[in-house]
């Protein structure tokens, strides 16, 4: 495998002169030879085809790295004690050694901390963590870092999306507070204080949903004005009830250098929206001199009107479910409000003293 990889990394491309490493089936026979060819033909063949050696240098650098696989005198690989219980136990002391060793508990404690939060506002801290704990400091290398970790905590369901907002799950936060047996890690200290504020969180978006069902229609548009104004809309009105042709809010917003005007109809209901309504204001577009249009509800879409959304060729109207309300109110502050708490972590580096003289 080591000659295999080293030989790949050798066969490299140009902008000029790209290589196609798509079909293995193809481009193995013509490219490698003797042990690397077995080898690699083994990969791509008891895989059914599903692995190609092109893109197993990472997975062999992991397996390398943490002594997950045992290589014989002749080459021959096996499964080490290590690598067998990293299979056997997927939440065991080896899998959470390696997902300290490679940052991913440190991540999965900054979305828990810092969630719902975006990409951009979780590089900061990875940023911070990646330069006390690694080498790693450029730009490039700090994003990519983070975004391939973020795909990984993905996977495994240790951390959700919505829209581009990610935070942790209750498996995240098993995860976080889970012991290692042996000499594995300690339980992350803050894993049960992110678990009280994820709950109370919790139970101020359920308040949060049952207000919205109860309130005045004419109150909610109002909300509804100030939530788009606390998200940068500017000019925004409420429309005169007897004219509004179906629109209850317009506004304009800037996207790059363009400024763009917006129609916003809003329903306070528990059925789920439809078609219909989504056609309907479509139609109004035109009587606005908008060029897109939004509808927010405390319920949900029917799956005709999520189709319809983003039609080809015609104007698009984002759709904005109950909880996806909540959690616009919640990061705007519009009817929440946010208290911080100081948590104390322990720099061991100011008592290791400095340079004499």
């Amino acid at each position: 495998m080591t000659g295999l990889h080293s030989t790949l990394s050798d066969l490299r491309g140009t902008p000029q002169s790209s290589v196609d490493w798509s079909n293995p089936a193809e481009w193995m026979p013509s490219r490698l030879a003797g042990d690397d060819l077995g080898t690699a033909q083994a990969i791509w063949t008891r895989s059914g085809g599903l692995v190609n050696p092109r893109h197993t240098t990472g997975v062999w650098l992991l397996a390398r790295n943490y002594a997950l696989l045992d290589e014989g005198g002749d080459g021959s690989l096996s499964l080490s004690e290590r690598g067998r219980t990293f299979i056997d136990e997927p939440n065991g002391e080896v899998a959470r050694d390696i997902d300290d060793a490679e940052g991913l508990l440190a991540l999965l404690r900054i979305v828990g901390e810092s969630g719902p939060a975006t990409s951009a506002e979780l590089l900061d801290p990875w940023a911070e963590h990646l330069h006390r704990n690694s080498r790693v400091k450029s730009d490039s290398a700090t994003r990519s870092y983070l975004y391939q970790r973020l795909r990984n905590l993905l996977a495994r369901d240790l951390v959700s999306r919505s829209g581009q907002q990610y935070a942790v799950t209750p498996a995240g936060l098993a995860r976080l507070g889970d012991a290692g047996p042996g000499d594995g890690p300690e339980p992350d200290p803050n894993a049960e204080l992110i678990a009280m504020v994820r709950a109370k969180q919790d139970q101020v978006k359920e308040a949060i949903h049952e207000i919205l069902l109860d309130m005045d229609p004419i109150a909610f548009e109002h909300l509804v004005r100030d939530l788009l104004v606390a998200m940068g809309y500017v000019d925004v009105d409420v429309t005169s009830p007897s004219n509004d042709k179906g629109v209850d809010v317009v506004g304009k917003i800037e996207l790059g250098i363009t400024s763009v005007r917006e129609v916003i109809q809003v329903k306070r209901h528990r059925r789920a929206i439809q078609r219909k309504d989504l056609d309907a204001l479509r139609g109004c577009l035109h009587r606005f001199q908008a060029v897109r249009g939004t509808i927010i509800t405390t319920s949900r879409f029917s799956s005709g009107t999520e189709k319809a959304a983003f039609e080809p060729g015609a104007a698009p109207i984002t759709l904005i479910d109950g909880e996806k309300l909540v959690e616009l109110l919640a990061k705007h502050e519009v009817g929440v409000k946010k208290r911080k708490i100081e948590v104390w972590e322990l720099d061991e580096s100011a008592f290791q003293g400095g340079e004499e003289g």
